[in-house]
């Protein structure tokens, strides 16, 4: 009977991961200044949840970025993050914020640390350049 007491509490606590995400790359505009934030977004549906933000403007037409962010689960969640990039920006001539979305995938939650180099030309509403992580 004392043993019981030892095991029920192991099934109530929830096992949990985090998954870290970390991205960098390259905003081009032919704009010489403009104004930018780029987001880590989890979707999950219905909706989106924003992992993490860095929020910048540019003086001149190529921008470097860093952006870092960590999405935890607690084992109740789906067995995956279904990730994207969203870039928010003013490049566009007539000035007006636009947003260019960019799915990077989806990992299973036993993932560490995902890394990613993208090139985002701002003036194309196409999908962006995407390069492997250097190992």
């Amino acid at each position: 009977m004392k043993f019981l007491f030892l095991i029920i509490p192991l099934f109530l606590i929830s096992s949990s991961s985090t998954t870290k995400f970390v991205f960098e790359g390259e905003l081009f505009c032919y704009k010489p200044d403009f104004s930018y934030s780029v987001q880590i977004v989890e979707k999950t549906q219905p909706s989106k949840t924003i992992i993490s933000e860095s929020k910048g403007t540019s003086k001149t037409h190529d921008k470097h970025f860093e952006i870092e962010g960590i999405a935890e689960t607690n084992g109740t969640d789906t067995p995956h993050h279904d990730i994207d990039i969203d870039v928010i920006h003013n490049c566009y001539p007539d000035g007006h914020f636009n947003t260019i979305s960019h799915h990077v995938g989806e990992f299973h939650i036993e993932a560490e640390v995902i890394k990613q180099f993208i090139k985002f030309d701002l003036n194309d509403k196409m999908y962006p350049e995407v390069e492997e992580p250097k190992k």
